[in-house]
């Protein structure tokens, strides 16, 4: 994913494995500034 504005520029990918059950976010706002993390998801019957 990429997102741009005026001033600033994010890029960012998402991953998702474990049938769905993780996903791992990464994403560099500015092009510089790292931010990141791991979504467990519980699926609800």
């Amino acid at each position: 994913m990429a997102e741009y504005d005026a001033r600033t520029m994010n890029v960012g990918a998402e991953y998702s494995f474990g049938k769905d059950y993780i996903n791992a976010v990464i994403e560099f706002n500015r092009c510089r500034y790292f931010s990141g993390g791991l979504v467990f998801k519980i699926h609800l019957k």
